[in-house]
């Protein structure tokens, strides 16, 4: 009996459970909260119902649905996942929260996620499902030994049990021999403060080496004086999640952590400001309670099971996209370093957008997920694109960059990107980040054949307009909901092709792969 014939039996011994029904904020009797810019990149369902349940915080969308993210994959572990040749690509996570110290609440957004995963397990039904998820949760580890320690599987409260059916018969797995389901070494690790356990100290223990090892690694094995012995971590499935200060990369994160490829595993979720001021967090009428939000986690872990596969659609999505990320990899070296692995994370994300979906049994990956994948991932690289800037020349980018493009449009506006490029020569790489920050703080307008644009364009006829002091964010002007008809579904003016830093091409189409082919 194959793995995937074993997790049926378990289905079955589960039974059928009543799916969940995503909640609609919208229908809420007192929408008292202000939108946030990111709020167009969540797809309904799990990431929907915790958004809504943040509405009376100030913690930024984009943080719930990272967060979100990651407490779906924490509750999913290794009973799902995706063929990847002759192995397998599970759905753990690195993110990182970036944003200034108060204004943001990254340690707020820690703290749902951690009630969420820590109360969902009460919420199985079955007893044997709710041994296989029981969670390790790290919080309070600094030391790469401590870390490993408390991963071992022999730490772990549970012991190595005997997987039966819903008669009561033990299974019996391929090799003729009782299913066994071993302890294993997953663990979601969390951070309040990145600086800390990324210091220069735990960098030259090879801290960093080994945080690699652990994402993408099915075991890791590890010696220390005292043990003698090398010890093996098996079975893993590492979920990461830390929180710092823009300000904190430079001082605290050691030049090392981008170049041996951490920035690729790990996603920086940028928030510079939130839309909303709270004197104290608000209850949501309408919206979900958090022991709702666990119930409706725990059924996720519960039906989430065995091998996602691409629906035919969606594939030829992924397939044309692919394209374009390796040439955009190619014409843009500044971020091809952080971006490398944006083919895994859409992947990623596109199964866990799946799971979110409350969809009893639904493992084929579909194009609407895909697509929501892709949204999240154009919208999170947008907004963290000055901060990786600034980690590659080593110093605050919005004072040596911004502000040169920021003085020139303030003097001469309105003015065109042709204009900014021939009279003060601003470097193609430079202008992109300077512009995206400034239209993200509400500093300036861009605008193409009569529509305003979120993001900034390469087209030189695209004009750019002064609409507020230094250090007062103007208000969203109406014209961009107005000029919404004439979007397409990520924001940019029909007809025309966003070729920005950051932002998602529309794909064109090219010579098929000889597996299409086929």
């Amino acid at each position: 009996m194959s793995e995937e014939s074993v997790l049926e039996k378990i289905r079955q011994r589960i039974g059928e459970r009543e799916a969940p029904i995503a909640y609609d904020e919208n229908e809420a009797p007192d929408r008292f909260w202000k939108p946030d810019p990111c709020d167009e990149v969540v797809p309904k369902g799990f990431l929907s119902d915790l958004v809504f349940y943040t509405r009376g915080r100030e913690v930024p969308t984009l943080y719930s649905v990272w967060t979100g993210l990651s407490a779906i994959s924490t509750m999913i572990k290794r009973e799902a996942w995706f063929k990847w040749a002759d192995k397998k690509l599970f759905t753990n996570l690195y993110v990182i929260l970036v944003g200034p110290a108060g204004i943001v609440k990254k340690g707020e957004a820690l703290g749902i996620e951690r009630d969420l995963v820590t109360g969902a397990r009460s919420h199985i039904h079955d007893d044997q499902m709710k041994m296989m998820k029981e969670l390790l949760l790290i919080t309070d580890k600094t030391t790469l030994e401590g870390i490993l320690e408390d991963m071992t599987p022999s730490q772990k409260r549970t012991k190595d049990f005997t997987l039966k059916d819903q008669m009561g018969k033990a299974i019996v797995s391929a090799s003729g021999r009782e299913a066994v389901y071993n302890r294993t070494a997953e663990a979601l690790i969390m951070a309040p403060e990145l600086g800390v356990m990324f210091s220069t100290e735990q960098y030259n223990r090879n801290f960093v080496q080994t945080m690699l090892a652990l994402y993408d690694q099915n075991e890791y094995r590890w010696k220390t004086i005292k043990r003698g012995a090398p010890i093996l971590l098996s079975s893993l499935h590492t979920n990461f999640v830390g929180a710092t200060v823009p300000e904190g990369i430079l001082e605290n994160l050691p030049k090392g952590v981008v170049g041996d490829g951490f920035l690729s595993r790990a996603t920086m979720v940028v928030q510079a400001g939130s839309a909303r001021m709270f004197p104290e967090p608000r209850i949501v009428p309408g919206a979900p309670s958090i022991n709702e939000l666990r119930r409706r986690l725990a059924w996720i872990g519960e039906n989430v099971l065995g091998e996602f596969t691409w629906e035919k659609k969606a594939w030829e999505f992924y397939e044309e996209w692919y394209y374009h990320h390796r040439c955009d990899l190619n014409d843009d070296p500044y971020y091809a370093g952080a971006k490398g692995r944006k083919d895994i994370h859409l992947i990623k994300l596109a199964m866990l957008i799946r799971a979110s979906r409350y969809i009893p049994d639904g493992n084929t990956i579909r194009l609407e997920d895909v697509e929501d994948a892709d949204r999240i991932l154009t919208r999170t690289y947008f907004e963290m694109a000055p901060v990786l800037r600034m980690i590659r020349a080593g110093e605050t980018f919005y004072d040596n960059k911004c502000q040169t493009v920021e003085r020139v449009i303030k003097a001469h506006s309105p003015i065109t990107r042709r204009e900014l490029q021939q009279k003060w020569h601003v470097p193609v790489y430079d202008l992109n980040t300077a512009l995206a920050y400034l239209l993200r703080t509400g500093m300036i307008r861009a605008k193409t054949n009569g529509s305003y644009n979120r993001f900034p364009s390469r087209e030189g006829a695209e004009t750019y307009e002064w609409v507020a002091r230094r250090g007062k964010v103007a208000e969203r002007t109406s014209s961009i909901e107005e000029d919404a008809g004439s979007k397409n579904h990520r924001g940019v003016p029909k007809g025309r092709k966003p070729t920005e830093v950051g932002a998602a091409p529309r794909y064109s189409k090219r010579k098929r792969s000889p597996r299409s082919q086929a």
